[in-house]
């Protein structure tokens, strides 16, 4: 039965990770615990640990990610980038963190500003109001106080970290973004 469990743990994950869903490591827990009870079985859960954490050391694809409150969550490499997992994590955990998180990662790594309205887009899909708390927010929060915004001359908003770009550069890049590839194709 134990080996049973096993695989079907495997198979979850890396069902969660093909339908680009993380796995909540609580969520494990109460499957497979109401599947053993199901059977009669008497497992306790430090035997639920231990044949998730074969699993993880036996299967190279299957990674444990930990949000804010250290809370762990599963994914199969197979399926799922861990740029993306991260996503979905900082998406389940906070709006204003996640657009932060996007927009400080955009000014650092690309480097360039980003459309605000990139966050009602797949895979953020936040609504216009949240987006528009988490602005206001943004603007009160001392601990984002590097992100700072552009408006194009068409009126379209970007945000960027001036950690990473300083205005003027950030200005440049949105207008280009925004008005010059359209205009000179």
């Amino acid at each position: 039965m134990i080996k049973e469990c096993s695989k079907a743990i495997l198979d979850s994950i890396r069902e969660s990770s093909k339908s680009g869903l993380l796995l909540p490591e609580k969520e494990i827990f109460s499957k497979f615990t109401q599947k053993l009870v199901k059977s009669h079985e008497q497992i306790r859960d430090d035997a639920i640990k231990a044949m998730l954490d074969e699993v993880i050391s036996s299967n190279e694809d299957i990674t444990v990610l930990y949000d804010s409150i250290y809370c762990r969550y599963y994914y199969s490499a197979l399926t799922m980038t861990e740029a993306y997992a991260r996503l979905l994590l900082l998406k389940k955990e906070n709006s204003l963190h996640l657009m932060a998180s996007i927009i400080r990662e955009n000014s650092a790594k690309y480097p360039r500003p980003i459309p605000i309205t990139v966050f009602q887009n797949f895979p953020f899909e936040l609504r216009q109001d949240d987006i528009l708390l988490c602005i206001n927010k943004m603007i009160e929060l001392q601990e984002y106080e590097d992100i700072e915004q552009v408006t194009t001359s068409i009126g379209n908003l970007f945000f960027y970290s001036k950690r990473y770009l300083d205005f003027d550069y950030a200005m440049m890049l949105a207008e280009w973004e925004d008005v010059g590839c359209i205009e000179n194709p």
